[in-house]
């Protein structure tokens, strides 16, 4: 700055000089450190834009090799998170592929040093090092200077990241390898969160294709059309088409190829005992065996040995059920491809499910056989119910949820689609609290949104514990946050998983996939316990075609008495009707309804000569006639199932007064069971057209019922027989000509 400055002397220029340097450095330190924060925030930009891993190795490498002015190439090693060895993973601007062939050679080098030392290192002049210095023939991997970095998290180190120059010593600075080393950081935890989320999302898409086998199996009719439906299945999802399934033979006691694909299909059909060659080792030892060529297994069996091609991998799993062996499925696979330790789990899994589907169809299939075996009925239950314990694997799960920091409670509800209602069935946290045996509706529940919309959703809020728990007079304790999973399995809602935090916090995106895997874990135990009660409903099918077993003999019984078509369906109707009306209820009202389908089975005993006589009967024939109540009796009192109906079979034609057969039993005497039908059976007589004469009317019909009120009848039932039939609308009963 020049100035003039006046003196007695006269005028004089001045100028004013400051020291700058100072705040330039601090200027050029700032713009450095802007530079670093600028290149990190590039190197965290390239980490976000994936989770995969090996598009996130290629990223951070090709971000690196921008923001560090040395590195022309670059390379990452990482630890095999199963063997523990080393692997050249990922490379950037060299453009040799052998280079990715020779990864024995660069994991020799510094990489491995840094991993080893744990510690980042500069080589300013790799050629005067002989340890790293390369002499092959890829020009590529002539290196001059280069740092690298381990890829480190907390204790573990994953890795080492490098950059080379491959024109000039010294390429690189302190600065580099800095900003280098404050990159691996970043790049290792992002790494493990790649690896994480990769095993998560193989475990969810195993959990998936499980349940799409386990949804394909249920289509199938029977074990014939199931087997290739999950041997297919099983080849495609580990992408071969060679494969085999074996069963046991119970009646043989041999293994037999049922289905076969690819070079297995020149077996299909033969059999083999149940300790002969590979097939038989899995199957009596119970397990799976991984083989890397099957053609050179040592207990190869000696009459398939010459049929089975060289260089072919696979794996043979047992099939089993509660511990049974039921067969073996193979799968193949050419070289150079091997079996994985994912392969064989997949494998074991699917094989289970194999189990599960082959049990329950040979037992539907053996039930389906003994449709009147009923006591068979019992022992199916007692297998179904004691295979699997919902609450013991949900206590179990919501415990170790519980022991997670800030979880204060944890539920698992059942949804009900019927009642839109939900049903807690485990429950942890909730100590001295009881549940209450009321319905807990959906939509004043909130996992409403979770179940509406078929996703997790998490809240803050104020959120109580549901209704259904009592708090036994104390305060009952609410939450500030929620999260509800809906459990969905083959694409249903089987339920809700609850959580309830003790406050209010961000949950961290593995926290939510934990909890989503959870979920899942448990919506397929509900959908596995489904699978028993379906079992539990195939019962209740045979109970039902038994019912239209016993309708098939009334039937039968109508056809050879020439009685009235329908006549056995009215009675039956009209009786449980009015044994309802005079308060009769439950099981004993069921137990009328069979009485009243079967009343004339005794007239399978009486003599077609009798049954079908056109004209008057004889004393003797009479005689004879009266004999059917006797002959149900007989035939029904040893069914444990149909001796509570007996009544009606036995008693329906004792009178009142006494005068009735077989016994003569007067008044109370009579069962209250065989009074209700005596009036509708001489009802639905008198109301229908018989071959010996036509329906009386109506009026005729009841004035009759009246008049032997207190003779034939009892006079309640005649009472309340009347008020129902007045308060009722009559039957819709077809009328049929006389003689059908």
């Amino acid at each position: 700055h020049l100035f003039t400055v006046d003196t007695p002397a006269g005028t004089h220029f001045a100028t004013l000089v400051r020291d700058i340097t100072e705040r330039e450095q601090q200027h050029r330190a700032l713009e450095h450190h802007l530079d670093e924060l600028q290149a990190i925030t590039e190197v965290n930009t390239a980490i976000l834009q994936t989770l995969e891993l090996q598009p996130l190795l290629e990223n951070v490498l090709a971000a690196a090799c921008r923001v560090i002015p040395g590195a022309e190439k670059g390379s990452v090693v990482l630890r095999n998170s199963q063997s523990d060895a080393l692997e050249l993973v990922a490379l950037h601007n060299y453009r040799d592929p052998r280079v990715m062939q020779a990864g024995d050679t660069i994991k020799k080098g510094y990489a491995v040093r840094a991993i080893r030392e744990a510690s980042p290192l500069m080589i300013e002049d790799v050629q005067s090092d002989p340890s790293l210095v390369y002499d092959g023939d890829i020009p590529e991997m002539v290196i001059r200077s280069a740092i690298t970095a381990p890829l480190r998290v907390d204790e573990e180190v994953l890795g080492a990241i490098s950059l080379d120059n491959s024109s000039r010593t010294s390429a690189f600075t302190e600065h580099d390898l800095h900003l280098l080393t404050a990159f691996a950081g970043q790049a290792a935890l992002a790494i493990r969160h790649a690896r994480l989320y990769e095993r998560v999302r193989d475990q969810l898409e195993r959990l998936s294709l499980v349940q799409h086998i386990s949804s394909t199996l249920r289509l199938a009719r029977d074990v014939e059309q199931m087997l290739p439906i999950l041997l297919d299945e099983t080849l495609s999802a580990l992408q071969t088409d060679t494969g085999a399934i074996l069963l046991y033979n119970n009646v043989h006691q041999v293994l037999e190829i049922a289905v076969a694909r690819g070079w297995f299909k020149q077996f299909f059909g033969a059999q083999m005992n149940p300790d002969e060659g590979i097939s038989g080792s899995v199957f009596t030892s119970k397990q799976a065996r991984r083989l890397d060529d099957i053609h050179t297994a040592p207990d190869i069996s000696r009459a398939f040995k010459a049929q089975v091609p060289e260089n072919w991998a696979g794996a043979c799993i047992p099939i089993q059920n509660e511990n049974r062996s039921l067969g073996v499925l193979w799968v193949a696979v050419p070289a150079p491809r091997r079996i994985t330790p994912e392969h064989m789990s997949l494998l074991i899994t699917i094989a289970d499910l194999a189990g599960n589907a082959l049990q329950r169809m040979r037992l539907h299939a053996e039930t389906r056989k003994q449709l009147q075996r009923l006591t068979l009925l019992r022992t199916i239950d007692a297998t179904i119910n004691a295979s699997m314990d919902l609450r013991l694997t949900f206590h179990v799960m919501l415990e170790q949820l519980c022991a997670q920091p800030n979880v204060g409670a944890a539920a698992v509800a059942l949804f009900d689609p019927n009642t839109q209602a939900l049903d807690y069935l485990a429950w942890y946290g909730l100590s001295g609290y009881q549940r209450k045996d009321i319905p807990l509706w959906l939509s004043s529940s909130p996992a409403y949104p979770a179940i509406l919309e078929r996703k997790t959703v998490t809240m803050e809020g104020t959120y109580p514990l549901p209704v259904q728990f009592s708090a036994n007079g104390r305060a009952t304790p609410s939450y500030p946050m929620y999260t509800a999973v809906p459990l969905i399995a083959k694409g249903q809602i089987k339920g809700v998983l609850e959580v309830f935090y003790t406050r209010v916090m961000a949950l961290e995106p593995e926290w939510e996939t934990f909890l989503q895997t959870l979920g899942t874990q448990a919506a397929i135990a509900v959908d596995n316990a489904t699978l028993l009660e379906n079992l539990q409903s195939a019962n209740q099918e045979l109970r039902t075609a038994y019912e239209r077993t016993l309708q098939g003999w009334a039937r039968a019984l109508e056809l050879r008495d020439m009685e009235t078509q329908e006549h056995t369906r009215r009675v039956t109707e009209m009786t449980v009707r009015l044994a309802s009306a005079l308060g009769v209820t439950g099981e004993q009202l069921e137990h009328i309804r069979r009485g009243a389908l079967l009343h004339d089975i005794g007239k399978l005993g009486v003599p077609d000569s009798i049954l079908h006589k056109p004209g008057p009967l004889t004393d003797e024939e009479w005689a004879e006639m009266h004999k059917h109540p006797v002959y149900a009796y007989r035939w029904l009192r040893d069914i444990d199932y149909l001796r509570p109906a007996i009544d009606i079979p036995y008693c329906h034609h004792e009178k009142w007064d006494g005068s009735g057969y077989p016994q003569g039993l007067r008044g109370e005497e009579i069962p209250l069971a065989a009074r209700i039908f005596a009036v509708v059976d001489v009802w639905d007589a008198l109301s229908s057209n018989r071959p010996y004469r036509q329906a009386w009317p109506p009026e005729k019909v009841q004035a009759y019922i009246i008049e032997q009120r207190g003779i034939h009848f009892d006079p309640h039932v005649v009472d309340v027989f009347l008020e129902l039939l007045a308060e009722y609308e009559p039957l819709d009963f077809p009328s049929y000509p006389a003689g059908l």
